[in-house]
């Protein structure tokens, strides 16, 4: 018996669309930011940065909340999503 450890920084995830086979929507979510995280270890204040930290959550909770992300941004955007394969 073995436990999974879900220590990853980054999660990825693809919306494929059923008909098209294209990709539809995709989205990564990120625990750090090597420029933030390089400052914080100089003592310094990060430079002004279009920053990649957008997850606090745990590592195992990424993949499905970015698959919920980008459904509700498909139905906001008045798509219909009639399938859902994980």
């Amino acid at each position: 018996m073995f436990s999974l450890v879900y220590t990853f920084n980054t999660g990825h995830a693809t919306l494929i669309g059923q008909s098209t086979k294209k990709c539809i929507a995709y989205a990564v979510k990120s625990k750090r930011c090597k420029i933030c995280q390089n400052a914080k270890t100089k003592g310094v204040p990060a430079r002004k940065h279009t920053c990649s930290n957008n997850w606090s959550a745990s590592a195992k909770s990424m993949e499905p909340a970015v698959a919920c992300e980008m459904l509700q941004g498909l139905m906001y955007e008045g798509r219909q999503v009639h399938i859902q394969l994980m």
